[in-house]
């Protein structure tokens, strides 16, 4: 008898539909812009391969040249020299990279360049580490 009585008051199931309350998108057609210079709106240009292949090559060229004149105007020597000195008067007989850059005043990047060209390196711990390779001032143990 309770449940007769409750099911006019509870409602088990309810529909609501929303389609109504939903607005339709806007369609936006597309329209063809305007040609170019061209007859037929392209930007494309037609060039002969060698035409193409002797551009190519004079920016090749001009790269290598930025890059040598880059490469005179550092000066690994010094930093090399700046290394060593800092080597003998400390008396270590190897000190990482992170050290070597603040005691030199060098960017991690220059000790690097200089110790691969002027030192044995030795790692010692994570190769990418600052501290994980050591430059040293003799031969291996």
């Amino acid at each position: 008898m309770a449940d007769e009585f409750l099911d006019g008051l509870v409602v088990q199931e309810r529909r609501l539909d929303l389609g109504d309350l939903i607005a339709e998108p806007e369609l936006y057609v597309r329209t063809p812009s305007a040609k170019l210079d061209g007859e037929d709106g392209s930007v494309v240009a037609y060039r002969d391969k060698n035409e193409v292949l002797a551009e190519l090559e004079s920016e090749i060229q001009d790269g290598e040249a930025v890059a040598l004149e880059a490469s005179h105007k550092e000066s690994v020597g010094e930093w090399v020299s700046a290394i060593a000195d800092y080597l003998q008067s400390t008396k270590a007989d190897s000190v990482s990279i992170r050290e070597l850059s603040k005691a030199t005043k060098l960017s991690p990047v220059k000790v690097w360049i200089a110790g691969l060209l002027g030192f044995r390196l030795r790692q010692t711990k994570d190769f990418y580490s600052l501290d994980g390779v050591k430059i040293c001032l003799n031969n291996y143990r």
